[in-house]
């Protein structure tokens, strides 16, 4: 039996398929006359970009870093398709992941890929006004050219490579890592990445609007501790690999058996209802992903709440222990009131009584006026603080409204069933 002749378009998990120090025998299927990694099909669709070649070469000038080059010549020349007529392949292979992982550069007219590899070339270091235009913060704006890009991407291939059929891998990232030693643990920072949140949304798209085959991923496949790129979130267990190998030679296979006239419906019906399958997975992945991001934010909204109440009990228990000191400050003025008032009174009497000629009047007189100052001082003070009690007694009021309102509103949360009427993802999926 003859191999495949194979093509590639994408990232690491559709690459590493032919890589026989991770999948051994894939030789004995497949010829790879095509491969194109580390790169994005919506910047191969834009206008190539001017350069100097001196100003992409990477330092030191060693194997690893002239194949960083080399990436970045690809995508600034935008020559796939010149590329593509000189390869003998019946398959491409292709795949989204790194259109959702690294997203693109804008400058002035020119559009190219966000190649970790760029900023440290001079190149990059010298344009002045650029722009990041990632899925995960310009999602209405990438989404628009990643569906113009890849439309006239699938429009060249119909017209000028009519028998060259392409194979969607939609990747996924996974975080369940199988150890040396066989047991399998979760990886927290692979579970929090979001690429995931937008992979199918792309894919399901693909599977809609254009002709192609699929392969199926498995979202219980493993990741490897001891893999050859090192530990991360598509760098799968060898069992992935020997299963995309038998895919898509079931697929060739297929196509090869049905390609008569006689059962070419048969093989059209085939494909489509494992494009419709595909696309009905990838919108059930896409709810769940809504789901999630509606109950976080709900929970980030009750966290945020019950913080609020928290304080505002806490400044409440402040303002009654402030209240508690006040009343204790105003009973003792009021005695202190008392007593002057007393002594005046007596001093007084001893004004009008007193007839000794030992006795100095005006002594007494200046006595009594201090201790008349000194009531209307504390009468005042008092004022004063009646005042602010009367003010702690309002703000204690509106903190009780307060706090009312907070429970009731996280009583609304924890009872709202509205987040499929609040999908920003499927409204998305609406307009594309």
């Amino acid at each position: 039996m003859s191999t495949i002749k194979i093509g590639v378009f994408g990232s690491c998990p559709t690459r590493d398929i032919f890589n026989s120090s991770i999948n051994k025998n894939y030789k004995d299927y497949f010829t790879i006359n095509l491969s194109y990694v580390n790169n994005s099909i919506i910047s191969n669709m834009q206008d190539p970009v001017p350069y100097d070649k001196e100003s992409i070469k990477i330092l030191p000038e060693n194997k690893e870093n002239q194949s960083y080059s080399s990436f970045i010549e690809k995508d600034l020349d935008k020559l796939f398709f010149d590329r593509l007529s000189r390869a003998d392949i019946d398959y491409l292979l292709i795949d989204v992941g790194l259109e959702v992982k690294w997203g693109l550069v804008s400058f002035e007219d020119y559009i190219f890929f966000n190649y970790p590899q760029y900023d440290k070339t001079e190149f990059f270091n010298n344009i002045k006004q650029k722009r990041f235009i990632k899925i995960q913060e310009n999602t209405n704006e990438f989404m628009k050219l990643f569906k113009e890009s890849y439309t006239k991407f699938f429009d060249v291939l119909n017209d000028e490579y009519p028998d060259l059929t392409v194979i969607l891998n939609p990747v996924r990232e996974a975080y369940r890592v199988q150890k040396g030693d066989g047991t399998i643990e979760e990886n927290e920072e692979f579970k929090n990445r979001t690429d995931n949140h937008y992979l199918p949304l792309m894919d399901s798209y693909i599977a809609k609007k254009f002709d192609v085959e699929i392969l199926e991923f498995d979202n219980d496949v493993l990741l490897d501790e001891n893999h050859q790129w090192g530990l991360g979130p598509k760098h799968y267990v060898e069992e992935y690999y020997s299963d995309y190998t038998r895919q898509i030679c079931d697929i060739a296979e297929r196509n090869r058996v049905l390609s008569t006239d006689e059962y070419r419906k048969l093989n059209d019906g085939i494909r489509t209802d494992r494009l419709k399958n595909h696309i009905k997975n990838a919108e059930y992945e896409l709810e769940l992903v809504e789901r999630d991001k509606y109950v976080a934010q709900i929970k980030k909204e009750r966290n945020s709440l019950r913080n609020d109440l928290d304080n505002q009990i806490q400044l409440q228990k402040d303002l009654e222990s402030k209240n508690d000191e006040l009343l204790s400050k105003l009973s003792s003025a009021d005695d202190k009131i008392r007593l002057l008032e007393e002594d005046v009174r007596v001093t007084q009497e001893s004004i009008d009584n007193l007839l000794d000629d030992e006795f100095n009047p005006v002594e007494l007189k200046i006595k009594n006026q201090k201790q008349l100052d000194e009531l209307n001082d504390l009468k005042e003070e008092k004022l004063i603080l009646l005042s602010l009690r009367d003010k702690l007694v309002k703000n204690n009021e509106d903190l009780k409204k307060r706090n009312q309102k907070l429970n009731d509103t996280i009583k609304t949360i924890y009872s709202s069933n509205s987040w499929k009427l609040t999908s920003s993802l499927r409204d998305i999926k609406r307009k594309f």
